[in-house]
């Protein structure tokens, strides 16, 4: 219960002056919204509501702390986003979803580092590809502070799980499906791994939330 008391304590610090309803796509304007929509411009848009950026990377990039960041609906390819020195929120608004595409641009999906924060909301993220042989042995790496809600995992093939935590991470209302173990080992050495969602070294809580009954999770 405390845990969920301190979820809903940042929750509100982001989301103090601004309210985003992801049904009907209404927002309430913040000076720290960033905007981002598929038909947007990196070269030319300006984070605004009515001329957003194009990429997620380039809007974490130019977002201050304590941004909201809000993608209009579509389908984003990740290309592998890391959060450094500073507190953001990203929401999707509508039907979104993160494609990382099998790994083919970028094994990682987010890395957030020590002193970072990141908080999730609405979000479809699919086709999450790493192994050990690659640049990360997970899809998300969290080393500082990860917040998940409303989201889900699908089609996605790691070596130690989607989510790597060293620090603290607050999952809910999250489902995951087509979870398997990436090619690690051939033959005669391969063997079956357990599947797992959260690879936990750190301090993890996980409510209402759906995880699938051949997942594992660590804690």
């Amino acid at each position: 219960m405390k845990k969920l008391m301190i979820f809903f304590i940042i929750l509100s610090l982001f989301l103090t002056v601004n309210v985003a309803f992801a049904d009907n796509e209404t927002v309430i304007l913040n000076e720290n919204d960033v905007y981002v929509s598929v038909d947007g411009s990196d070269s030319v848009g300006d984070g605004s509501v009515d001329n957003p950026y194009q990429t997620l990377n380039y809007s974490i990039e130019k977002a201050p702390t304590n941004s909201n960041i809000y993608l209009k609906s579509g389908t984003y390819n990740s290309t592998g986003y890391e959060i450094v020195n500073k507190a953001i929120s990203i929401t999707g608004i509508g039907d979104v979803t993160i494609d990382g595409l099998n790994g083919k641009i970028s094994q990682g999906f987010f890395k957030i580092s020590p002193n970072a924060s990141l908080f999730l909301n609405n979000i479809k993220f699919i086709n999450g590809y790493c192994d050990l042989n690659g640049e990360t042995p997970s899809s998300i790496i969290n080393q500082g502070q990860l917040y998940i809600s409303n989201s889900t995992f699908d089609n996605f093939k790691t070596s130690i799980g989607i989510i790597e935590n060293e620090s603290y991470t607050f999952i809910d209302n999250v489902k995951t499906s087509r979870l398997s173990n990436s090619e690690l080992f051939s033959a005669p050495f391969k063997f079956d791994i357990p599947i797992q969602f959260i690879y936990n070294i750190g301090c993890c809580d996980i409510y209402n939330s759906y995880v699938g009954h051949h997942t594992t999770i660590r804690i």
